[in-house]
């Protein structure tokens, strides 16, 4: 797929004819790598087809293997065609195990960690309209026993994502520790207020992205909308607790 997204650049410069040929076939091209795919990653077709074991032991996670773990992600404009292609045909299904395996790339990393990637994967998933919608149906978006705010962060899609801040939880810390790297012994006023416009930095990184992810989500409207002022309205209740904590 990534070869046919190239190609149209080393074949600009011939002549007309060939350059529509070219566009032709590599539009079929793009059209056999994403149904190969579908194929591959369906849970219904599991054994059907010949792959590594360890590729068929993974199914569809590879997909969160390419977005989480690989050097360069899935080429431009796959995740597009591929939810475009399946919407109907098993989609839901096929992400299933990426949509959970989602929260663990950001459990307990703090805004001094290695937060952009898995805030840029939610980010890049929830704005292509069917994957949306696949994330809101999920039973992990909004799990429905919740005994805390806690239990809430811990389990639901979002969750962790957005317990990346600052104003840290004191267990389990997320890593780098804030308090430990920021403010430890032995700094100086300077050091501390740089450590602080930093943390102030990467906070809004964070804050951005998360705006970028939900503010997204409410766009598609119908369905997704409503999952997205549902899981707003069940974290606000899960932690409405929260409003006794005194801060000294």
């Amino acid at each position: 797929y990534d070869r046919c997204y190239q190609e149209p650049r080393r074949t600009a410069s011939r002549d007309k004819d060939f350059a529509e040929k070219v566009h032709a076939a590599l539009a079929a091209c793009f059209e056999l790598c994403v149904s190969y795919c579908g194929l591959l990653l369906n849970p219904d077709m599991a054994g059907m087809f010949p792959q590594p074991p360890a590729a068929l032991a993974r199914g569809s996670l590879q997909l969160f293997d390419e977005m989480a773990t690989s050097p360069d992600g899935l080429p431009p404009g796959f995740l597009e065609e591929f939810a475009a292609r399946f919407e109907t045909e098993g989609l839901p299904e096929m992400l299933a195990p990426v949509i959970a395996a989602l929260p663990s790339m950001m459990q307990r990393v703090s805004p001094l960690g290695d937060f952009r990637r898995p805030m840029s994967t939610l980010c890049t998933l929830v704005a292509i309209k069917p994957i949306a919608a696949a994330v809101a149906a999920h039973p992990r978006w909004c799990p429905p026993h919740r005994a805390n705010g806690r239990a809430f962060e811990d389990n639901s899609v979002l969750g962790p994502f957005f317990a990346c801040a600052g104003l840290q939880d004191v267990y389990p810390p997320a890593r780098p520790d804030v308090r430990e790297t920021c403010f430890g012994d032995r700094r100086s006023t300077g050091d501390a207020e740089g450590a602080v416009n930093t943390l102030r930095t990467t906070v809004n990184q964070v804050q951005d992205g998360l705006y970028q992810a939900v503010y997204g989500m409410l766009r598609h409207g119908g369905d997704t909308r409503e999952a997205v002022v549902r899981w707003l309205a069940a974290g606000v209740n899960a932690n409405a607790g929260g409003s006794k904590i005194q801060h000294q």
